[in-house]
């Protein structure tokens, strides 16, 4: 397996310069333990809102921490620094839709699991729940830059394992593509029986993004 890697910059993740950094901070906090003094962190930026950790988002979690892993094994090719984490950066969550506070409100109040609200008692919840929304063209509130970059960050540690997990995925979703065509091509009818499109799917997830670090 080959790919193309883009390097974008190198910085001092723990320098006194990055203090003050919301951004930064958010990805420190969430590094493994103990990490080298000096170490690889894979950045994808993904133009969505974030999957929720519940209901189908889940699914699409797991597909994109196989991104990273797999980003991680191709830098790692190249005998680098060890790769100790990735971070997913959904730039959707800075300037949500019309639509995303509405599923929030909702999570709010139903005390839904798996899904980053603003903290109970905050300015932020408080913001949420006075909200009505009752009207299609009234202007949802922005929610704190502090809480919009917290919902925008996701850190996935990476080690030897998870990257052998996420090969073992790549070739198996590669290995259904394979049947699916072979059975294209002796068949006329096509690739009835065979789940070509959500197959295919996951191996786009799974290969299409850029990486950098």
């Amino acid at each position: 397996m080959g790919g193309v890697i883009d390097i974008v910059t190198q910085i001092e993740l723990f320098s006194p310069k990055a203090r003050g950094n919301k951004l930064i901070e958010l990805v420190v906090e969430d590094l493994p333990n103990d990490p080298p003094e000096e170490f690889e962190v894979i950045v994808d930026y993904k133009g969505m809102k974030r999957p929720e950790d519940a209901g189908v988002d889940k699914k699409m979690l797991q597909i994109y921490d196989w991104q990273v892993y797999t980003y991680a094994h191709l830098r790692s090719t190249l005998k680098t620094k060890p790769i100790i984490a990735g971070v997913l950066i959904y730039l959707n969550e800075l300037v949500p839709t019309k639509t995303d506070p509405y599923d929030l409100r909702r999570a709010v109040k139903e005390k839904l699991k798996g899904i980053i609200v603003p903290e109970p008692g905050s300015e932020d919840e408080e913001t949420l729940l006075k909200w009505k929304g009752a009207n299609k063209d009234e202007q949802p509130p922005l929610l704190s830059i502090d809480f919009r970059l917290t919902r925008t960050i996701r850190v996935v540690p990476i080690d030897d394992t998870s990257k052998k997990q996420s090969l073992k995925a790549f070739d198996n979703t590669v290995g259904r593509i394979e049947q699916c065509i072979a059975k294209e091509s002796r068949s006329r009818i096509g690739t009835r029986g065979c789940d070509l499109r959500r197959t295919s799917d996951t191996h786009l997830a799974i290969t299409g993004s850029r990486m950098a670090t």
